[in-house]
């Protein structure tokens, strides 16, 4: 009984190795895959939750900054961010 009950778990979880997709790592240069743009999001627009994508940002100069109000190095590093957009101006889109 044992037995039959080790092997049905390690089938069970065998099934959890081959279920998720390879993730391939971008490097300088790499184009990011079509999902990226065309992915259902939420984003925060005026104090509201809006759905939507990025296709209309496709092509574009696209700075994406994940931060947190308790990460010291995020909050600090937001200086360079307003110097960033000074120097592309409007071809810059944070």
């Amino acid at each position: 009984m044992k037995q039959i009950i080790l092997t049905g778990l390690l089938l069970v979880f065998s099934l959890f190795l081959f279920a998720q997709e390879t993730i391939k790592a971008l490097h300088v240069g790499d184009r990011v895959p079509n999902t990226f743009w065309t992915m259902p999001r939420k984003f925060m627009v005026g104090g509201k939750v809006v759905p939507g994508d990025l296709s209309k940002f496709k092509g574009k100069l696209l700075i994406i900054d994940f931060w947190a109000t308790f990460c010291i190095p995020c909050i600090k590093g937001m200086p360079e961010q307003e110097r960033l957009a000074r120097l592309f101006g409007e071809s810059l889109i944070s």
